[in-house]
C-alpha cells in the first residue's frame, strides 16, 4: 500500500493519514496491516456497522465513523489515503467521494462491476488532484493477491519441493 504521496499535511506528520472502510474479513487483514506500519497514521476505521467497526476500534485504538464523509469532515480534511474493504457495490460512491476531496484510495478488487465503471472511475481519480501547490495526483490502485489460487499453490509446492529446481525469474503475465 505504498501508492500513497504524502500531501503537504502528510509531510507535517511525517506518516501518511490512512482511513479504513469496512471492518469485515478483508477490513482485519488491512487493520492489522495499516496499524503496524510506522509509514501508516491509522485515523479511523468508518463502517455503517458500528459494532464491527468498534471490535476492531478495540484492538487498534483508532476512532469509528459511520461514515466518510465524517471522517474527512473530523480529521479538517487531511486524510491522505483510504482503503476500502467493503463490497463492491459500494465502491463507486466511496471512490468518487475520497476522489473529490484529494484523497488517494486502495480498494479490493473488484474496483467496480463492469470495466466501464471501473474506467470511469480512474478517470475520475486521474483527474482529480490531492493539493494544486505541488501538482500532486489522486491515485486509484486495486489490490489483487492470488495465493490461494490453484495454480498460484501449486507452483509453491513444486518449489518447496525442490521438484522444479531454484527458480531464476518468473512473470505473470
Amino acid at each position: 500500500m505504498a501508492f500513497i504521496n504524502p500531501t503537504k499535511a502528510a509531510l507535517q506528520h511525517a506518516r501518511a493519514r490512512v482511513l479504513l472502510v469496512g471492518s469485515g474479513r478483508m477490513g482485519h487483514i488491512r487493520a492489522k496491516a495499516l496499524y503496524s506500519n510506522p509509514r501508516f497514521e491509522f485515523c479511523g476505521i468508518v463502517d455503517s456497522n458500528v459494532k464491527a467497526a468498534g471490535t476492531l476500534s478495540e484492538i487498534y485504538r483508532a476512532p469509528t465513523f459511520e461514515s466518510l464523509t465524517k471522517a474527512i469532515a473530523q480529521h479538517d480534511n487531511c486524510i491522505d489515503g483510504i482503503v476500502i474493504s467493503t463490497p463492491t457495490p459500494t465502491h463507486q460512491p466511496l471512490i468518487t467521494e475520497a476522489a473529490s476531496h484529494g484523497i488517494s484510495i486502495f480498494t479490493e478488487k473488484p474496483v467496480d462491476e463492469t470495466s466501464a465503471k471501473t474506467s470511469a472511475l480512474f478517470k475520475i481519480c486521474s483527474d482529480a488532484t490531492k493539493d494544486k501547490d505541488i501538482d500532486a495526483k489522486v491515485h486509484l490502485c486495486c489490490g489483487f493477491q492470488r495465493r490461494f489460487d490453484p495454480s498460484y499453490l501449486s507452483l509453491y509446492n513444486q518449489i518447496k519441493s525442490d521438484s522444479i529446481g531454484t527458480p531464476l525469474t518468473a512473470s505473470i503475465f
